[in-house]
């Protein structure tokens, strides 16, 4: 009897432990935010908090977070202590002392190798085009309308069999601008048309997953053809896509290594720049071309005064590490980014939901305000790099102490 009774009470305190450790599931939280970090998963080690709860999370600042996710397997061993980009919700509750990241999305980041990329290096920029980038001042580019192909230094094969040597196919890089656009405002729609694009062109390309490229940390699909060659697929802001690629046509392997170590190279400083016509100037033209009077510049268009506006009195910084600068959003907002840009919008951001002001970078070449029915558009510029928010007329007040509150800021080494 006595036993018995042993046994009763193990049972009770368990069956506490257990209402104690999943009375967070279905509760509200006090907070929630759509956040893009950087970090690490880790094991949980023991720690039992919520049976939803499968593992840790740990950013670049040594911040912790539960973590759990609807749609990856965190336990898989190449999502374990590896360095990765992690977009999702981050749940503040009261009664836990760390906050809960539900995982919607894990992208690969590109390998940091090159920390000089200028060193040993042509650089190449085309406003017509749309993008600059650097290449191995060894290698040689060839210029077309909407591409270019840089090919790798000439290598004779020295076979023994073969006294004179024979020159063997090169490996080359390709960039540029395609002829089709995709749909942004939906990301399950944008990856499964770049799929279907990338597919179509290359029948024996696999996806390999998600990156985020150059400079500005662009949004990009990476494939792979059965021979080794290595497709990204990006899509610019207004949605045009883009095509970065190296190929190896040789069976030969002794450079290709070090080839895409160069490929990296020019993925690493590839940058989406303002569209611009090039005109080509003969000398003859330049002699007689006249200085031309210069216009008085226009006075900026004064703000809408026939629509009632919204404002906002508190407002949160917000800190964009891939891009480098600080911003000021309405605090009560939610943001997101992505496709060369962030988000922000009254109500938390889904896949299917319109957001009613977008940060785009790049997308224009003037500063000013500009309408288009009844959306206003801001655009500054910043240390070389133009900043546009655009939405709906009557947040133009929001828009303009968003768009004052931009400041630069430092990459971290």
């Amino acid at each position: 009897m006595k036993a018995k009774n042993i046994l009763i009470l193990a049972l009770t305190a368990a069956s506490l432990l257990l209402v104690g450790c999943t009375g967070a599931e279905n509760r509200e939280p006090s907070s929630r935010n759509y956040e893009t970090i950087v970090g690490e998963f880790k094991s949980l080690a023991g720690i039992r908090v919520d049976k939803s709860i499968t593992h840790l999370f740990e950013d670049e600042d040594g911040n912790i977070y539960y973590a759990f996710s609807e749609k990856y397997d965190l336990g898989r061993e190449d999502k374990q202590s590896t360095r990765v980009e992690v977009y999702g919700v981050v749940l503040a509750y009261e009664d836990l002392d760390k906050d809960v990241f539900e995982v919607r999305r894990i992208s690969d980041i590109p390998e940091e190798e090159i920390e000089e990329i200028a060193v040993g290096n042509e650089s190449f920029k085309s406003t017509s085009m749309g993008f600059s980038f650097q290449y191995p001042a060894e290698w040689s580019l060839s210029k077309f309308v909407d591409s270019v192909r840089i090919d790798a230094p000439k290598v004779e094969n020295e076979d023994e069999d073969n006294e004179e040597g024979v020159e063997l196919e090169l490996d080359y890089m390709t960039a540029g601008k395609l002829d089709h656009y995709v749909e942004l405002s939906n990301i399950l729609t944008r990856d499964a048309d770049i799929h279907e694009y990338a597919t179509a062109n290359y029948p024996d390309a696999t996806l390999r997953g998600e990156a985020f490229l150059g400079t500005d940390s662009q949004f990009a699909m990476h494939y792979e053809t059965a021979n080794g060659d290595l497709l990204y697929f990006m899509p610019r802001s207004d949605g045009q896509l883009f095509e970065l690629s190296f190929f190896h046509p040789s069976d030969d392997e002794t450079m290709l290594g070090y080839h895409k170590n160069d490929f990296a190279r020019l993925l690493s400083s590839f940058r989406f720049i303002p569209f611009e016509t090039e005109l080509e100037v003969s000398d003859e033209e330049t002699e007689e071309v006249e200085d031309p009077e210069v216009e008085p510049e226009p006075e900026p268009a004064a703000p809408i005064s026939d629509v009632e506006q919204v404002s906002e009195d508190t407002y949160h910084e917000f800190e964009s590490s891939p891009f480098n600068f600080k911003i000021s959003y309405p605090a009560s907002w939610y943001y997101s980014g992505g496709a060369g840009g962030y988000d922000f919008n009254p109500d938390p951001i889904e896949d299917e939901v319109d957001a009613l002001l977008r940060l785009d970078l790049n997308a224009n070449s003037t500063e000013g305000r500009s309408t288009i029915g009844s959306t206003v558009t801001i655009t500054i510029e910043l240390d070389g790099r133009y900043y546009s928010i655009s939405g709906p007329a009557e947040y133009e007040e929001v828009i303009q102490v968003m768009i004052d509150s931009i400041t630069a800021t430092e990459d971290e080494e």
